[in-house]
Order: structure tokens, then C-alpha cells, then sequence
């Protein structure tokens, strides 16, 4: 029964975040929010949304083990166990902008993430304000870095694309209601699963919570690169790490102080996230295409078993 729980919650969770997105991009074309900016804002924080919550009530509980490793987690999974069956079934070409801004803004924000906990094992709320106050500036950067685009090719609002009011009014509240349910069912059954199988929820939140939460991301990327989106499925990855660590864990700090539990293995798993970064690096830049094929996609795919196997041999 717990188990078919887990799968209730994290499939609750998945509904009420693909609501949230619809609701949100309704609500930005009724407002005149151009689609680009939607892309890189709206929609990467709709598909971060269930960790958001899961961290912020883990937090709220006293379950900061569920709080950062859902989040480290999910980091991991994204780059790999996503982008892998993505790069596998679809090359991607990676553009110039995503490896001098976005690349580098994803590295910074993990750096710092890593360096707060190692420094004292605790996220602060001022280290959370610092997190989200660089989003805050790498978002307004890419309203100013797209404006001059949005005024040079300028497009009518579609009114046929817009839902009825009541329907965005109900996938809005569809997806906050479950989104907040969703996630309380979910810890509860993670800390069933973790105590009747004496797995630490650590191990429980890096592995099955991280996975469930990143299916949104893991669908999105793969219809992405389906369409030829490349940019897009990227993008969409990028993007949702790095409002994992900006807002996840800025917001969470800030709510609630994030202090890592006694005898804690979290810090062993952040270098496993560097390294990830790094490794997505080079294999670009080595690329003569500055593409990550379909090599490069089992290798991450590689990565992400060799990673969980560890931890649950550990």
C-alpha cells in the first residue's frame, strides 16, 4: 500500500505541475508576456514546482535530509538520467549562449550551494537570499537580453490559443491544491518506505522522490528534442536546475533554515552533482559540432547507474 501511495503521489504531482504550466502560460498570454520570456521563466519554475514543495515542507517537518537530496537529486537526474535517453534518441546541438551564460550561471549557483554546506552544514536564510537574488539577476538579464528580439519580430496575440477563464482559473487551483497534497502524501511515504526497509531517506529522496519529481522535465526535454527544439529541451534542463538551487533552496532557506541531520552522507553526494556539470562541459567543448550525441547520452546514462548503485551498496 505504500509503495502504490508513492506512485499516487508522484503521479498527483506530475498532473498538478503540467496544470500549473498550462495555467501559467494562459495567464502570460492574456498579459501580453511574450512566449520566450515564458519559456525561460514560467514554465522552468512550473516543472521545478513539486521540488519546490517537497523541500519546503520536508524543510518545515524537520526532514532536511528529504529537502536537499531531492534537490541534489533531481540535479543529478536531470543531467543525466534526462538528458541521457535525450541525447541517445535525439543528438543535441548546444548553442553559444547556453555555454557562455546559462552553463555558467548553473555552475555558479551549485558551487555556492556546495560551499554553504560544507562551510557550516547549514543553509541560512541569508544564503538563501543570496541563491535567489542571483536567479532574480539572471532572470531580468534574460528579459533585457531578449527585449531587442520580442521588439524586432513582433507577433499578435493569438486569442484562439487562449483557454476559457474558467478553465485556467481550475488548472490553477488544480495545480497548487495538488501540488501541495501531492507532496505531503509523498514524504509521508518516504518515510514509511525508508524506516520499513531500514534505506535512509536520504538514499530514498536522491533516488525515487528525485526521479518522480523530474519526470516533468524528463517528458518535456523528450517532446522537445521530438519537435526539433533543441534549444528548448536544453533549456528546459538548465533552467529547472537552476531554479532548483536559486529558488528551491533560496526560497526553502529563507521560509526555514535548512541544517543538514547528524551524521548525514549529502555532502558526498554534491561532488557527484559537480562532476556531472563539469563532465557536460567538456564533452561540449571537445565536441567539433558543440553537440552532445548519442555517446555522450549513454555515457550519462552510465553515470546515473553507476551513481545509484553506489549509493545503495553504500
Amino acid at each position: 500500500m505504500t509503495y502504490l501511495l508513492l506512485i499516487i503521489s508522484i503521479s498527483i504531482l506530475i498532473i498538478a505541475g503540467e496544470a500549473l504550466v498550462k495555467a501559467a502560460v494562459d495567464i502570460a498570454l492574456r498579459f501580453h508576456i511574450p512566449m520566450v520570456i515564458v519559456g525561460l521563466t514560467v514554465v522552468s519554475f512550473a516543472t521545478s514546482a513539486p521540488e519546490l514543495v517537497v523541500s519546503l515542507d520536508a524543510a518545515l517537518l524537520g526532514k532536511t535530509d528529504i529537502a536537499l537530496g531531492n534537490v541534489i537529486g533531481s540535479n543529478i537526474a536531470n543531467l543525466s538520467i534526462v538528458l541521457g535517453p535525450t541525447a541517445l534518441l535525439f543528438p543535441i546541438l548546444v548553442n553559444a549562449r547556453v555555454s557562455r551564460i546559462d552553463w555558467p550561471v548553473m555552475f555558479i549557483l551549485s558551487i555556492l550551494f556546495a560551499a554553504f554546506l560544507y562551510e557550516d552544514h547549514i543553509i541560512s536564510s541569508t544564503e538563501g537570499l543570496i541563491l535567489f537574488g542571483i536567479l532574480l539577476t539572471y532572470l531580468l538579464f534574460l528579459i533585457r537580453s531578449t527585449r531587442k528580439d520580442i521588439k524586432n519580430n513582433p507577433k499578435e496575440k493569438d486569442h484562439d490559443a487562449l483557454m476559457p477563464i474558467w478553465k485556467t482559473i481550475s488548472l490553477l487551483l488544480i495545480g497548487v491544491f495538488g501540488l501541495k497534497y501531492g507532496a505531503e502524501i509523498l514524504i509521508e511515504q518516504v518515510i514509511s518506505i525508508a524506516r520499513d526497509n531500514d534505506v535512509s531517506e536520504r538514499i530514498i529522496s536522491l533516488t525515487l522522490v528525485a526521479f518522480g519529481t523530474s519526470i516533468p522535465e524528463l517528458v518535456a526535454s523528450i517532446m522537445a528534442a521530438i519537435k526539433g527544439q533543441e534549444d528548448l529541451s536544453i533549456g528546459n534542463l538548465i533552467g529547472s536546475n537552476i531554479f532548483n538551487v536559486g529558488a528551491v533552496i533560496g526560497i526553502t532557506s529563507m521560509v526555514s533554515e535548512i541544517q543538514m541531520e547528524p551524521n548525514s552522507g549529502i555532502l558526498g553526494d554534491l561532488p557527484w552533482m559537480l562532476f556531472l556539470i563539469v563532465f557536460i562541459i567538456f564533452i561540449i567543448l571537445l565536441s567539433k559540432e558543440k553537440k552532445i550525441g548519442r555517446y555522450a547520452g549513454l555515457g550519462l546514462l552510465l553515470f546515473y547507474i553507476l551513481y545509484t548503485s553506489i549509493l545503495y551498496l553504500r
